[in-house]
């Protein structure tokens, strides 16, 4: 888990350079949808549509969630787990994978987007071959997925959640940590959750606490002003 939905892997990022972690909305008009992509029309069922066969060297990070059927038309509508929801406008398809433990329960499908369009802080999704509620209701709760290496680059000193899961947290004299498992969310910075063998400390995402972060080694370096233990 990288974030604090539960299960899910977003692509919301830390920043350290101003010290705090927030949604990025990017300016702009919106658009009210995409034009059709040349290409074959889905099948209905979502175990019916192009499965991916699962590549280990490239990751799929979750940017959007199915909540529920939308409309008489089909439609989805999608709660967005990204630090720019405006990117599903420009998104023509995406993975769309079902929960379950186990990879035998899953059901991983791709999918071309006929139309995207803001609801509020929602968006309302339409499908290629989707186009009756009792067809579109069969993706509740699936996980809308792109490819890691298709997460937008970020400026120095920002960094996705999913990069900072799982580093190893040591003190600039050597003292080991723990490694990082989870990432809570507060007003001001983030607040980094560092297990260890015998205790939990909850360090805040600043620079006067992160020294360094390595993400080619998966360290961090951090000074111990200002940790807090658990």
């Amino acid at each position: 888990m990288t974030t604090e939905r539960p299960a899910l892997q977003g692509e919301l990022f830390c920043n350290l350079q101003f010290e705090m972690t927030k949604r990025h909305d990017r300016t702009g008009s919106p658009k009210t949808g995409l034009q059709k992509p040349d290409s074959t029309e889905s099948a209905v069922n979502p175990s019916d549509g192009e499965r991916l066969s699962e590549n280990k060297d490239e990751p799929l990070i979750t940017i959007g969630r199915v909540i529920k059927e939308w409309g008489l038309q089909g439609e989805l509508l999608v709660e967005p787990l990204t630090f720019n929801p405006d990117r599903f406008l420009e998104l023509k398809e995406a993975t769309f994978s079902s929960g379950g433990r186990r990879d035998s329960e899953k059901t991983i499908t791709r999918r071309i987007f006929k139309s995207v369009r803001r609801h509020g802080k929602l968006l309302v999704l339409g499908l290629e071959g989707v186009g009756k509620p009792e067809e579109a209701r069969q993706y509740r709760g699936f996980q809308i997925q792109v490819r890691r290496s298709e997460s937008p680059e970020l400026p120095e000193d920002v960094y996705y959640h999913y990069d900072i899961i799982g580093l190893r947290v040591s003190t600039a004299d050597g003292m080991e940590l723990g490694t990082i498992s989870s990432i809570l969310e507060t007003g001001s910075n983030d607040i980094y959750v560092v297990r260890g063998a015998d205790k939990e400390h909850l360090l805040p995402a600043t620079k006067k606490v992160v020294r360094n972060i390595d993400l080619k080694a998966r360290e961090m370096m951090v000074t111990l002003s200002d940790i807090m233990e658990e």
